[in-house]
């Protein structure tokens, strides 16, 4: 019988060693960063925003505040003072390493939280696999440890999810109005994840009027603190000109779009799930069900919007940020496929392994 003291123990423990796992990439981030050798030209911007304030950005980075302004409270607490290959300055290395620690942090405590998720799904031993998973994955490593706002990102959405599942939309309310100024994306996924979980029971789609007020701020200060031009990200191309959408939302149709730099970041950094998705079709060929989870939907539309919206080189890590549905496929099929070859029939327990 599973009783709440021992699954908070159990969730401690978990915190506890998959900190003692991560903190070594913690270390080597810190010591050997070098954005210059980096494909990420979001971080500068950032530590800019932690020393100079969000008006120093342009949009969308300037409403992006939460996690800036954390690090920048942050700056009473000691540094680590040390030579770093990112910079010489003094004060940007106390700011570059408390953002580190700050995002080290938020890392594990999702991992904590995703295993809590999974463990009632898949067991206690998958739900383990599942949080080291995500610590471990190529998208946390190229935007989860640095000096970014994806692991703020990560742990808005995966408490949104939870809050849905638990149906407590005025939480999920505050939680939208907070999460929107770490980073906007959360939106593009909680509004989709309402949808395709309101197939078969509409009300769901109510859950929307609690995520509205959210836009609704960030539309507000955007409008009050607009670009100084039409180009809402960095990258040059993208642009809101509803053309050049239209034009991009049929990319992935084209060849030319499966670049080199297109397989690289969104095949490696989606290589767990590529094999599971291997594994999914060979366990449906030997006749094992393995259910589906409806967040894979939302993955996908998040995948065809990063690449209509942003660069090849963000598609992965975009799409990444449903990364409850896609952690929680990956270990489903891996339980799966250990069933199989532990002759346990599908749908029993593993119990030793549960």
């Amino acid at each position: 019988m599973d009783t709440k003291p021992k699954s908070l123990r159990l969730t401690l423990a978990v915190l506890v060693l998959n900190a003692l796992l991560a903190y070594p990439i913690l270390f080597y981030f810190y010591k050997q960063f070098n954005y210059r050798e980096y494909p990420m030209e979001d971080i500068p911007i950032y530590l800019s925003m932690v020393d100079q304030g969000p008006a120093v950005a342009q949009p969308p980075f300037r409403y992006r505040v939460l996690v800036p302004e954390v690090v920048k409270a942050m700056r009473v607490l000691p540094g680590y003072n040390v030579r770093i290959d990112y910079t010489e300055d003094p004060v940007v290395q106390k700011d570059f390493f408390h953002f580190m620690l700050l995002n080290f942090g938020l890392i594990i405590a999702v991992s904590g939280l995703l295993f809590r998720y999974l463990r009632g799904r898949v067991g206690t031993a998958f739900a383990w696999m599942g949080s080291l998973l995500y610590i471990l994955s190529f998208n946390s490593f190229m935007g989860g440890y640095v000096p970014l706002s994806d692991a703020g990102a990560h742990l808005a959405i995966l408490v949104g999810i939870i809050l849905l599942e638990k149906r407590r939309p005025v939480l999920l309310l505050l939680l939208c109005l907070f999460a929107v100024f770490i980073k906007e994306t959360v939106l593009l996924v909680l509004i989709p994840w309402i949808a395709v979980h309101a197939v078969g029971d509409w009300k769901r789609l109510w859950y929307w009027a609690y995520v509205a007020p959210a836009g609704i701020a960030y539309v507000a200060v955007a409008r009050a603190f607009p670009a100084a031009s039409k180009y809402m990200y960095s990258n040059a191309s993208t642009v809101l000109d509803p053309a050049i959408i239209l034009k991009n939302a049929f990319l992935f149709l084209s060849p030319a779009t499966y670049s080199r730099q297109f397989v690289f970041h969104v095949g490696l950094g989606n290589l767990p799930l590529l094999v599971a998705l291997g594994v999914f079709a060979c366990l449906r060929f030997k006749g094992v069900k393995v259910p589906v989870n409806r967040g894979l939907w939302v993955y996908g539309f998040m995948l065809w919007f990063a690449l209509t919206i942003w660069s090849e080189l963000q598609t992965g890590r975009v799409a990444f940020m449903v990364f409850p549905a896609v952690i929680l496929f990956e270990v489903t099929v891996f339980r799966a496929l250990y069933q199989r070859i532990d002759s346990v029939e599908p749908g029993e327990p593993v119990n030793r392994l549960s």
